[in-house]
């Protein structure tokens, strides 16, 4: 269903126009550059397709404990680098979590098994 070495590649055009820079060997961000977005994130992943019946995906997924620390950040079981470019992608078994860091806050989408249909746009808000 993905390439190994690309394995945002097939997600659909929504992650692509947020422009998250998947697959292009972006660095990492520098400490520095990183420290704008240091802290604790919370917000909530919402199904694409609502019309997908519940016992499949759920509707809503609530997102806490989503941390910056330097350019690392970890959310449960997930973890990643920021890059230079501000995105970020991580993977843990069949989910993936990408996007990109923008003013006080996190945009990106999800996708969690069990079928590729469970995806998710994802808004996210520091921490005051």
């Amino acid at each position: 269903m993905r390439p190994d070495r690309c394995p945002l590649a097939w997600l659909p055009a929504v992650v692509t126009a947020l422009t998250l820079g998947g697959c292009n060997n972006v660095p990492p961000a520098s400490l520095e550059q990183a420290a704008a977005w240091q802290g604790t994130y919370a917000g909530t992943a919402v199904i694409n397709d609502p019309a997908l019946p519940g016992p499949v995906c759920a509707p809503q997924i609530p997102i806490a404990g989503f941390v910056v620390t330097g350019n690392q950040v970890s959310f449960g079981e997930f973890s990643g680098t920021i890059r230079n470019d501000d995105s970020l992608e991580m993977t843990f078994r069949r989910a993936w979590l990408t996007g990109r860091f923008v003013p006080n806050g996190f945009v990106g989408a999800m996708f969690v098994a069990p079928t590729e249909y469970c995806q998710y746009s994802v808004s996210l808000s520091r921490s005051p």
